[in-house]
């Protein structure tokens, strides 16, 4: 092998809104942004980019591998910030998940935020999350997105892009990773030993802390269970807000002759009546999505466990796998329930903007449910491609 087709020694997760890169734009910038770090670097630089389709397994695999507990290696993050970044829970949830295990390793400079499009935050958590990316030095590509890619000041700000990760590599290439005592169960003590009785440890002065067994498949199989009954009960809730609304909320038609005085205040009763539906329905569908996402955690801890080499599965086992790979089906049932009356419910909301506020707020809520629908999407391909892996198969009785 060559030097120029050794192995990547870094990695990048390009995190972005799919609905910014209609044209492709984004995908061509991870291109020529490896080329620009190779360049500086030396060595190539592993972006991970696509998260649909079958992309999103490979994603998923790497993801979880590189901040399972901590950052592993050079792992850098690249948000792209827009209105539809802020917006998306998954990217939100990407974002949020790297900052902590970047701060809890003490490697901040990793995350390299890029500034796409202007974004206005509207809700306390795309404030939040605008303000932290805006705190880590983004580079700003709001105008220069819009330049000819051939352009030289378009080539030049990819080439500023490469040399910073470069650079920032060959910082972080010596520098001690800080593990963060939360996630390997370990203790601090500045140095000394322990002088009284360590409580937590269960034993004699000095002993040290006990650090429990990771779950078994068991477990696993038992705790995604609890959590699929909390998700699918949550979602039951926020199907019931949505029918309750639809049957409580009445439409009247008015006359022609009606003035604008007479159709301004009837939106206006309308937007009254039906916030208190949209705001409990906004808040069961962001329960549920909350538990989802417990659920994932569980769901691949699992997947993982299986696909060890080493790992011996029983009828037990099996039968924990089958009752694993039931959820989605569970799940896509229950969300069909609601993802109907969505369009119906959305021509509503076009009637009027006094209807604006309980309309973003129904939104929100589907937004919600379109990124469990993801989840669940993900969770489908795992499954199918742990059965379809001969080797696998065979261990799990597919």
């Amino acid at each position: 092998m060559s030097d120029e087709d050794a192995l990547p020694t870094a990695t990048a997760f390009l995190s972005y809104a799919h609905s910014d890169d209609d044209d492709g734009q984004i995908g061509r910038l991870r291109e020529r942004l490896g080329q620009a770090y190779k360049r500086h670097r030396g060595e190539a630089l592993a972006i991970f980019f696509d998260r649909a389709g079958d992309h999103r397994i490979e994603w998923g695999e790497e993801w979880r591998s590189k901040i399972s507990d901590t950052i592993s290696g050079t792992t850098f993050f690249i948000p792209v910030i827009s209105p539809s970044y802020l917006k998306s829970s998954m990217c939100r949830e990407e974002f949020d998940e790297f900052v902590e295990k970047a701060e809890g390793s003490g490697l901040n400079e990793l995350i390299m935020p890029i500034l796409w499009v202007e974004p206005h935050p509207e809700t306390v958590e795309e404030k939040r999350l605008f303000d932290a990316a805006n705190a880590r030095q983004w580079v700003d590509w709001r105008e220069k997105r819009k330049l000819e890619e051939t352009s030289a000041a378009y080539k030049n700000l990819i080439d500023e892009m490469g040399e910073r990760l470069a650079r920032v590599a060959r910082e972080v290439a010596d520098k001690p990773e800080v593990v963060d005592a939360g996630a390997t169960g370990e203790v601090d003590t500045g140095g000394t030993q322990p002088t009284a009785v360590d409580e937590d440890s269960g034993g004699p002065k000095g002993t040290p802390p006990h650090i429990e067994e990771p779950p078994g498949l068991l477990d696993l199989s038992v705790e995604a269970a609890q959590r699929t009954a909390v998700m699918l009960t949550l979602l039951q809730q926020a199907a019931d807000e949505i029918t309750a609304m639809k049957d409580g909320v009445s439409v009247e038609p008015l006359d022609q002759s009606a003035t604008n005085s007479q159709r301004l205040f009837a939106m206006r009763h309308l937007a009254n009546e039906m916030t208190p539906y949209a705001e409990r329905f906004e808040a069961k569908a962001k329960q549920a999505e909350e538990a989802a996402r417990l659920l994932n955690k569980s769901i691949f801890s699992a997947i993982d466990l299986l696909s060890l080499p080493q790992m011996v599965v029983g009828a037990n086992q099996i039968e924990s796998f089958e009752r694993l790979r039931e959820v989605p089906a569970q799940v896509q049932g229950q969300l069909g329930q609601i993802v109907t009356v969505r369009a119906q419910v959305s021509m509503i909301g076009r009637l009027s903007r006094d209807l604006r506020a309980p309309f973003s707020s129904i939104e929100r809520g589907f937004d919600s449910l379109d990124a469990i629908l993801q989840l669940v999407q993900d969770w489908t391909a795992a499954f199918q491609k742990l059965g379809n892996d001969p080797v696998q198969a065979d261990r799990v009785g597919g």
